[in-house]
Order: structure tokens, then C-alpha cells, then sequence
């Protein structure tokens, strides 16, 4: 990838520390450049990001290190940023240009420069929560061996022509076991109803029916959300049971197949990729 050559405009790092400043500019200036290319080839496919989770991409304790990075990038156009409104103020956002994405794809992949770029103004203020905690998800899983990380709502298409989907999973990613998992980032929990007749329904027809992953994880934000899942998760399936509903059918027999383990975890946005580290079944 052709990327970012540019002088950073002040050398070394005011706050840094005689171990910690590099002080040959070559070297210095090759860190930045990868600083840069880290951050490129993430807003190419997130299209925009906050500057927490930037830091946590490119390794960056110190916001004003990161900063200069954003800010050098903004200068030759490949990044813009923008402040969103949210419940209770705004939150910064720094997002892909034309330019940027023109830049960021790979000439011997074959690839071609994505269309989607940051607008600001079509930045849902009810959904950024949700989309910027997957990206915090997606970062936590590369560092911890899963892979194949596909958000669901970018080129999934319905088996059927002309059919919609009831429900879909946030995420289609493989563990670092080979395992392939959906994920639900539940930040608001939905009636019992609605997991009863939606989405129970849609995961037990993509697991055994279409094979598209083998199990699926819920993710809610804190440990005592967790144990409100699983009540919900639970109560619906009791209520499937009842109804003598096909969905439980095919659920048992697929189990019994796989060797009767879990197919349905819930973990807490803390430990969510440690859910089949040394845990028995339940």
C-alpha cells in the first residue's frame, strides 16, 4: 500500500521520556507512517471511529500523541473530523475521505476504493453507541486470536430473493478454536416475545438449516445485564418448548450432532472472548 509520506512537523515527544523518546527522525518518521497506515486501513472499513478507540488501533496512551497523528492526517486530506450529537452533549469522530479511501486500497489484492466515506450528517446519534462498541469488539477480538470478523449489516444478503430478514446478528466471527460464533452487541434488551417468535427462530434456522455459524453469543454491557439475558434467553425457550415449536426440534437434534454443547452463551463486554476458555458446558 502506497501510503502517507509526509514530514511530521515537530520532532520528538514534549511528554516523553529520555526511554521513550525515539530520536533518530528516520526512525521517528517511519513509527508515524505505520501510526498512519494502522489507522487507514481501519477507517476503511469502519469509515469513522472515535479517538478512544484509534488509540487502543495504533498503541497510543496519550491523546496528544495520538493527536498529532489525526491531525497530520487531516492536513494531507485522508481523514476529516466532526463532532456528532449524542444524548447528553457530542461525541468527536474522525472519519475516511475520498482521498483516504482512494489511498488505503491494495493495488495487488485487486481491490477497488470503497464508496462509503464519513458523513457526519447521516450519523444515526441513537445507533453510535452500538456501532462504536463493536469496533471496540472487533479490536479486543484481534488481539485475543479470533478472525474473519464480518458485520452483518454490510453486503448480507437474505438466502431467499425477495425475502427480508426477521433478524440478523451484529457479527459472523470465527473463535480462535475455529469455532464460527454470531454475535449480538444487546445494549437494550427486547420483549420475550420478540426473542421468542424472531430471534431464537432466525438463529436455529441459520445454524441448522443454512450452517452459516455453529453458535451464538450475546454481549451486553455489564455482568448483571448478563444474568437478565440469559433469564430472557431462557424464558423464551420455555415458551418454544411449550408450543411444541419446530425451532426446539431442530435445536435438540442439531445438539445431540454437535455433542449436546452449548450453542447459546452470554458474556459481558469484559469477558465476552474468554466465553469457551476453560468453561465446561452448560
Amino acid at each position: 500500500m502506497s501510503l502517507l509520506e509526509g514530514e511530521v512537523k515537530r520532532s520528538g515527544n514534549p511528554g516523553g521520556t529520555p526511554q521513550t523518546l525515539i530520536r533518530d527522525p528516520k526512525v521517528r518518521l517511519q513509527v508515524h507512517v505505520q501510526k498512519q497506515t494502522k489507522i487507514l486501513e481501519w477507517l476503511k472499513t469502519e469509515t469513522y471511529s472515535s479517538p478512544d478507540i484509534l488509540a487502543l488501533v495504533v498503541g497510543l496512551a496519550h491523546r496528544q500523541s495520538l493527536h498529532k497523528v489525526l491531525g497530520t492526517m487531516q492536513e494531507q486530506g485522508v481523514i476529516r473530523h466532526a463532532k456528532v450529537p449524542v444524548v447528553g452533549g457530542h461525541q468527536t469522530l474522525w472519519g475516511i475521505t475520498e482521498h483516504g479511501q482512494a489511498l488505503a486500497y491494495d493495488l495487488s489484492k485487486n481491490e477497488t476504493p470503497s464508496a462509503k466515506i464519513f458523513e457526519p450528517g447521516r450519523i444515526s446519534a441513537l445507533r453510535l453507541r452500538h456501532i462504536l462498541g463493536l469496533q471496540k469488539m472487533k479490536w479486543q477480538a484481534l488481539q485475543t486470536g479470533w478472525s474473519g470478523w464480518k458485520n452483518c449489516d454490510r453486503g448480507v444478503q437474505p438466502h431467499k430473493r425477495n425475502e427480508k430478514f426477521k433478524h440478523r446478528p451484529d457479527v459472523v466471527t470465527i473463535d480462535p478454536a475455529g469455532r464460527v460464533v454470531a454475535i449480538e452487541l444487546e445494549l437494550t434488551f427486547k420483549t420475550i416475545k420478540r426473542y421468542q417468535q424472531e430471534v431464537l427462530p432466525s438463529h436455529v434456522r441459520e445454524i441448522c438449516l443454512h450452517h452459516q455459524y455453529q453458535h451464538v453469543l450475546w454481549v451486553c454491557a455489564s455482568v448483571e445485564d448478563t444474568k437478565r439475558m440469559k433469564d430472557l434467553i431462557i424464558e423464551a425457550t420455555k415458551r418454544l418448548r411449550a408450543s411444541d415449536s419446530l425451532v426446539m426440534k431442530q435445536l435438540d437434534s442439531y445438539k445431540q450432532g454437535a455433542g449436546g454443547g452449548a450453542i447459546f452463551r452470554v458474556g459481558s463486554a469484559e469477558d465476552w472472548s474468554k466465553q469457551w476458555e476453560g468453561r465446561g458446558e452448560e
